[in-house]
């Protein structure tokens, strides 16, 4: 899987124009949990600094057990904040830095201001579903229990490289979009966004189903349940 890796100071983050002040958490709650049951990937929202917004969807049986060690919860939490906050203008895609599965995040900016993250992932594709030794040397290093371990491993979602880089980039338009309703652009505004998602669905025809995420999007925007 490709990556774009662009390191932003923290200095880009201003903490006195958070995401709420821009949208309803309920709202963004439900975007990001429709994503999730619509494509298969575990998401969370987050400030730049790490702190969840939102509460976590589809998150992996593994990664659940990972973040209850201690050592685990801090390495998961330090990849959270790495991955959401790394590129300006596209999707950051690489390894989690704690368990090993593939995540990806986007940045949500409002104008200038740098005031979230959207991350999505915890799955794994089919050359890690073949070698698992890693994994489970992980197990040991954090001090989880190995048989849950081994079990919540089988149970990880394994998904095609092209398919979750492709969700990947339409993550990072819909970060987008939600850019632009904070800035309170006009319904004329969404088109740009909605053809620019078109165009990575053509090339990956089995991520079609974001075209009722966005739609859902979009009305709960227009019906006052998303922004603030």
């Amino acid at each position: 899987m490709s990556a774009i890796i662009e390191i932003i100071p923290a200095t880009d983050f201003n903490q006195a124009e958070p995401v709420t002040q821009f949208f309803k958490v309920s709202g963004l709650q439900t975007l990001q949990d429709d994503f999730c049951r619509k494509t298969g990937v575990a998401s969370l929202m987050m400030y730049p600094n790490g702190i969840p917004i939102t509460k976590p969807s589809r998150f992996s049986r593994l990664c659940q057990l990972i973040r209850k060690t201690p050592k685990g919860g801090v390495n998961c939490t330090n990849s959270d904040r790495i991955i959401g906050s790394s590129a300006r203008h596209g999707a950051t895609i690489q390894p989690c830095k704690s368990g090993g599965l593939w995540d990806s995040g986007a940045r949500i900016h409002v104008g200038q201001t740098y005031v979230a993250n959207w991350l999505i992932g915890q799955v794994m594709n089919e050359e890690q579903a073949t070698k698992i030794d890693k994994m489970m040397n992980y197990a040991y290093e954090i001090g989880a229990d190995i048989d849950d371990f081994s079990a919540a491993i089988a149970q990880v979602t394994v998904m095609d490289e092209d398919k979750f880089t492709a969700l990947s980039d339409a993550l990072f338009i819909f970060a987008k979009q939600l850019g632009r309703f904070a800035e309170q652009k006009t319904a004329d505004n969404f088109t740009e966004c909605k053809t620019e998602l078109s165009n990575i669905i053509a090339k990956q025809s089995n991520i079609s189903v974001l075209y009722e995420v966005w739609d859902k999007m979009i009305d709960d925007y227009q019906q006052g349940k998303l922004k603030n």
